[in-house]
């Protein structure tokens, strides 16, 4: 039975973009706590512009990417932060 656990278990994967990641998380707590809704436009902008600062080449902000981040990193994409 321990084989079969180990085999069904999925492993986690590290994002290429984990630096990036890191301070869009930093960014998103700094202007969640000041009640400021966040939208679709300025959550496609603000990780472009963070992965220029960073020197980090061929990121694109796509749907995914930002379904990921609401997921994985606030907790939830229907948390009531997210402004339409």
């Amino acid at each position: 039975m321990g084989k079969l656990a180990n085999r069904k278990r999925k492993t986690l994967k590290s994002s290429p973009f984990e630096e990036l990641e890191n301070f869009m998380l930093q960014w998103f707590n700094e202007v969640r706590s000041t009640n400021i809704p966040i939208n679709g436009p300025v959550l496609k902008e603000k990780p472009i512009e963070i992965a220029s600062k960073l020197g980090i080449q061929g990121f694109f902000a796509s749907n995914s990417w930002i379904d990921r981040f609401k997921q994985w990193r606030t907790g939830s994409e229907n948390s009531g932060c997210w402004s339409q």
